[in-house]
């Protein structure tokens, strides 16, 4: 009776033994995967938030441009002699000389904001670690950059290429609305960006540089 008592007993021990082994290879299993996940979100995080500093720096330097053409534009619109609406109405089509005149002879928009980082993110799932105020300020700063560039410069696109209105002046005011609305929306998205950064990186956190 008493072999068969610490038979028992021995069997219940490594009972426990395996049952502890195999808790213990989940927990690491699980422990590991985890910290793969939060190093993919860190790794994500880090890339949109570079892709976010060089999109402000690309939309800053744009509105510049755009700034002055609103000014050349309100110029042009209110007088008749202005050389750019002088030289619209003779040609009656943009050619690179009118851009020279309204752009002062720069492009009207050098290079693109970037949206590979933020969907990269979503293509992977990793964004649905991020937390909720982070995700709602990153598709607020991306679908503000995304409409802009979608659907502002594809309007002011086709009012370039139509055929100067009979009355200058009216495509002259055309136009500025589209390039007012443009530069409006572009510092919408350059505040939106802002705050998405500080809901990443609140005021009192410390930011070690890599």
């Amino acid at each position: 009776m008493k072999i068969r008592l610490e038979g028992f007993k021995r069997l219940l021990v490594e009972s426990a033994l395996i049952v502890f082994s195999v808790l213990f290879a989940l927990f690491i299993n699980r422990y590991a995967e985890n910290q793969k996940t939060q190093q993919q979100k860190q790794v994500a995080i880090e890339r949109i938030v570079q892709e976010m500093k060089v999109n402000r720096e690309i939309i800053d330097s744009a509105m510049q441009i755009h700034r002055g053409a609103l000014t050349r534009l309100q110029e042009a619109a209110a007088n008749e002699t202005d050389s750019f609406r002088v030289y619209l109405g003779q040609r009656r089509y943009f050619d690179g000389k009118a851009f020279g005149l309204l752009l002062d002879e720069q492009s009207f928009y050098p290079k693109f904001p970037s949206n590979t980082s933020w969907q990269a993110a979503m293509a992977t799932g990793i964004v649905s670690e991020f937390d909720y105020e982070v995700v709602e300020n990153l598709a607020e700063v991306y679908n503000i950059q995304r409409f802009f560039i979608e659907e502002t410069l594809e309007s002011i696109t086709e009012i370039i290429y139509a055929p100067v209105d009979d009355d200058v002046k009216r495509t002259i005011n055309t136009l500025l609305l589209q390039v007012n609305e443009l530069a409006e929306q572009e510092r919408t998205t350059i505040a939106a960006i802002d705050e998405a950064m500080e809901a990443i990186y609140p005021p009192d956190t410390v930011v070690v540089e890599q």
